[in-house]
C-alpha cells in the first residue's frame, strides 16, 4: 500500500512541480539551478493541497458496499462505510497498538529469532527456547521441529 502511494504521488504530483524531471536525480538537466526552486514547507503545502485533491478523486478500487458499479473517492468510501458500520472514536492503548501487529509463528533457536534473513537474540527469549507453545493449536515446539505426541 505504502509503495502504491508513493507511486500515486510520483505520478499524479511530482510531474507537476516546477523543477521536477523524473525519479532519479542524474536525470536532472543541465539549467536545474536557473528553474523553479522549492522549500521543503513549501513543497509540503503542495503536497497537503494534492492529498485535498486526490480524496476527492474517484479510485477504480472504491467501489460503494451496497452499488459495486458506483466508484467512489476516498473520502466517500469513508462515508459509506461509516454509514454501514458506525464509527466509535476510541483512543487507542498501548496494548491495542501490539493486537494490530501482525502474528507470525516462529522458532526460537539456540541463535534467536531468525525473520528475512537477519537473527534477532536475546536473553529474554531465553525463557522459550526448547519448549512447547501453549497455545492451542500450535504443537510445535518453540525451540524446533514439531515433537511426537
Amino acid at each position: 500500500m505504502v509503495e502504491r502511494t508513493f507511486g500515486s504521488i510520483n505520478d499524479l504530483l511530482c510531474q507537476h512541480v516546477a523543477g521536477h524531471t523524473g525519479s532519479s536525480v542524474l536525470r536532472r538537466g543541465r539549467e536545474t539551478m536557473a528553474e523553479a526552486q522549492w522549500t521543503i514547507p513549501q513543497l509540503q503545502d503542495f503536497l497537503d493541497e494534492w492529498i485535498v485533491c486526490w480524496q476527492n478523486r474517484p479510485h477504480e478500487g472504491l467501489r460503494h458496499p451496497v452499488l459495486p458499479k458506483t466508484v467512489l473517492t476516498p473520502n466517500e468510501m469513508w462515508a459509506a462505510l461509516i454509514t454501514v458500520c458506525g464509527y466509535v472514536p476510541v483512543p487507542l492503548t498501548g496494548a491495542d497498538w501490539l493486537e494490530l501487529l501482525p502474528v507470525r509463528w516462529q522458532p526460537i533457536t539456540e541463535r534467536g529469532i531468525r525473520i528475512d534473513y537477519r537473527a534477532y537474540d536475546h536473553e529474554v527469549l531465553d525463557a522459550c527456547r526448547g519448549k512447547r507453545s501453549d497455545i492451542n493449536g500450535q504443537g510445535r515446539q518453540m525451540g524446533g521441529p514439531p515433537q511426537p505426541a
